[in-house]
């Protein structure tokens, strides 16, 4: 009878009497590793004796896009985080009710906090667009918040990232918005003034960004006036135009001599302002502080009404 040793080590013989020869540790097949080629060192490890560009292609896919791996640039760099990791495996990694300022500082520092707010990621995104907002200080805000309520830099670009696609995603939908009434506000003008690009079309519309102008001119450098209607949600408003339209028909082409706005009114609109003018008991009181101004303004309504006398 087999021992239970043999019973383990050895395979019943079949009726043939023909077996499997046992294997002995001498005959036993023993596992190798196979030996790193040049070509795959070259792989990993650069001339400068850094990580390859491509280093991570040769990870599986698990690891290929782990963000956290991108951080590191050299062997040396990767093992001693590693013996970072190992040394704080198994401690209480937090903050102690009664550790100070600096205590609390060390730690975050360590858990990947900046010292300062500008050690974050504040660049402006590669490939933003170039008629997109951007707002440089409201990024440096963010910061300063994320610093202030310790957030390491990895938790910080992945916040802002995210937020950052949110703008973008609001920012092309308000675009497509603005074509879509655009293309509604043309659609409805064109059922007055004709089809957009006729002879008709253009002239109604020169004639509203004549009345722009001339508003324009009457309110200076205190405001821009397109930005106004524009700021408004008017821009893109039918009945804005077709008013303006019809104001700017009526708005004299010729100037005065010193290119004063008075000119940018009908002959009605001149005549009525001369009855206002004489009505005003400033007109004729030589000692009213206005009486100088509207005398002035009395000869160049003059002028344009009278052009040829003298």
């Amino acid at each position: 009878m087999k021992n239970l040793e043999n019973m383990f080590m050895y395979e019943e013989a079949d009726d043939s009497g023909a077996g499997d020869a046992p294997q002995t540790e001498e005959t036993a097949p023993v596992e190798t590793t196979q030996p790193v080629t040049q070509e795959a060192t070259q792989l990993l490890i650069n001339e400068e004796g850094k990580f390859s560009e491509n280093w991570k292609d040769t990870l599986g896919d698990d690891f290929k896009e782990n963000a956290s791996l991108s951080k590191f640039t050299t062997l040396e760099g990767l093992a001693k985080s590693y013996v970072n990791l190992e040394k704080m495996i198994g401690k209480k990694q937090e903050v102690g009710q009664f550790a100070d300022d600096t205590e609390k500082a060390e730690f975050f520092t360590k858990l990947g906090k900046p010292e300062t707010p500008e050690g974050y990621w504040i660049d402006k995104p590669e490939g933003h667009p170039e008629d997109a907002p951007y707002d440089e200080n409201q990024v440096k805000w963010f910061a300063n918040i994320a610093h202030k309520y310790n957030l390491t830099d990895e938790q910080f670009k992945g916040l802002r990232e995210e937020y950052y696609n949110l703008q973008m995603d609001s920012y092309s939908k308000a675009n497509e918005q603005i074509k879509i009434e655009n293309e509604k506000a043309v659609k409805a003008l064109e059922e007055e003034w004709g089809r957009e690009g006729s002879e008709t079309y253009n002239a109604s519309m020169q004639n509203a960004q004549k009345t722009i102008d001339a508003l324009q001119k009457e309110v200076g450098d205190a405001e821009n006036i397109r930005e106004q209607i524009e700021k408004m949600g008017l821009a893109n408003y039918p009945p804005l135009f077709k008013l303006l339209s019809k104001l700017g028909n009526n708005i004299g082409e010729d100037m005065l001599p010193d290119g004063s706005t008075v000119s940018s009114v009908t002959r009605d609109q001149a005549q009525s302002r001369i009855a206002e003018i004489k009505a005003n008991p400033a007109y004729t009181d030589m000692n009213h502080p206005q009486q100088k101004e509207l005398v002035k303004e009395m000869q160049k309504l003059y002028q344009l009404l009278y052009p040829e006398e003298k």
